[in-house]
Order: structure tokens, then sequence, then C-alpha cells
């Protein structure tokens, strides 16, 4: 692969525009929730899981 550095334009994020490591993490707990809450209980644990193998 062969990179031009003389081409390399280096160009400052807008701090509305930059997404936080804490955000992104809220973000996953929202999309998780939401996950769970569309499955049964104890959907995501081993022995559901070993179930459905075996079930195929």
């Amino acid at each position: 692969m062969y990179e031009d550095k003389s081409t390399v334009e280096i160009v400052e994020a807008d701090p509305a525009e930059v997404i936080t490591p804490a955000r992104v993490a809220e973000i996953h707990k929202e999309c998780l929730a939401k996950l769970e809450s569309e499955k049964p209980d104890q959907y995501w644990t081993l022995d559901t899981v070993k179930k459905q193998l075996v079930g195929k």
C-alpha cells in the first residue's frame, strides 16, 4: 500500500459532532436494553443457547 504523505489533510472536528466514550457506553446500554426487552427471560443464558442448538 502506498500513502502519499504530501496530500494528507488534517481537519479539526467540531466538538459538537464528537461522540465521547461515555456517550458510546450509554448508546450501547440503550441498545442492549431494547434487545433484551424483545426476548424472553433467560434468553441469553448458556442453558437456553444449548437447548436451541440441540433443537436444530
